[in-house]
């Protein structure tokens, strides 16, 4: 194969490289920030409504009535139940793992071509199926 179409499908495996390793940073980040803030808000709702129920009436006048600690700990909950639904339905965690393995094919790809250990013929056969496994993070 011409060197022309060498260099032109290594710049292709850097490409998609560079598209897989943006999709890694941008998932482990919703990922983190999802799963952060699952905890945070879930420990919130548990030390109002405890401490409450454990102090009485001297902690609930500290939220100013019990209709203001409910609706507190009412949007708090509905914020950990939407956090934890957009971690479900939009599979982050798989999402995640998937560029994560993307990223390392592509770079074992990247390094076989630079040092010239695979013939073209393999690399573009290699590269087809990491296209195929990862259509989500390849151009």
């Amino acid at each position: 194969m011409p060197k022309s179409q060498q260099t032109e499908i290594l710049k292709r495996v850097q490409d998609s490289l560079h598209l897989a390793e943006s999709y890694v940073k941008k998932f482990r980040a919703s990922n983190s920030t999802l799963l952060i803030s699952n905890i945070i808000l879930g420990a919130i709702v548990a030390s109002i409504t405890g401490g409450t129920a454990l102090g009485g009436k001297p902690v609930l006048a500290v939220f100013g009535g019990w209709r203001i600690l409910c609706s507190i700990a009412a949007v708090l909950g509905l914020l950990v139940t939407i956090s934890s639904a957009l971690l479900t339905k939009l599979d982050i965690a798989k999402r995640l793992g998937s560029a994560i393995m993307c990223v390392s094919k592509l770079k074992g790809l990247e390094l076989a071509m630079i040092s010239g250990n695979k013939d073209t013929n393999q690399v573009v056969q290699e590269f087809s199926q990491i296209l195929q496994e990862h259509p989500d993070c390849t151009i």
